[in-house]
């Protein structure tokens, strides 16, 4: 696939689709890369997954642990995840 496909389409798609978050950086608002929680399959209602992915000048900064817990406080805050 094009990197371009991927840039103006796949992409944008991907990040728009339920459970997916894009991560920003708070300072300037730059876009580091995005965080999911998707569930891990039909009839595992309370069960998700988690998955992320930095750019690689965001890596060695904490952001993955940030993001992570803000994630999976969410999930189970208000998705009703691990009940």
């Amino acid at each position: 696939m094009p990197r371009t496909q991927v840039l103006t389409r796949t992409l944008p798609e991907f990040v728009a689709g339920p459970g997916v978050r894009s991560a920003e950086v708070a300072d300037d608002g730059g876009f580091i890369g995005w965080f999911a929680l998707r569930p891990t399959g039909p009839g595992r209602p309370g069960e998700a997954e988690l998955g992320y992915r930095l750019r690689r000048a965001a890596r060695g900064r904490g952001y993955a642990t940030e993001g992570a817990r803000a994630v999976l406080a969410y999930g189970f805050a208000e998705l009703g995840c691990g009940g």
